[in-house]
């Protein structure tokens, strides 16, 4: 899971420093409810997929 966050923080686990405006991910909800009850995250972020890459024609011989 990937949260805007929307304060400066410290994370006190893993002593990274998260600027506002920067992405914070996480796989564990506890963490995140603790989080946002300090007000650093927001709401989740749609992880955005990949699109996919269209498929090119075969190089045919008849038109030449």
């Amino acid at each position: 899971m990937k949260f805007r966050v929307i304060h400066n923080f410290i994370d006190k686990y893993t002593k990274v420093y998260y600027p506002e405006g920067t992405v914070f991910e996480t796989d564990s909800d506890k963490r995140v409810k603790e989080l946002r009850e300090l007000g650093f995250i927001g709401e989740e972020i749609e992880s955005e997929k990949p699109k996919p890459k269209a498929k090119k024609k075969a190089n045919t011989d008849e038109n030449q």
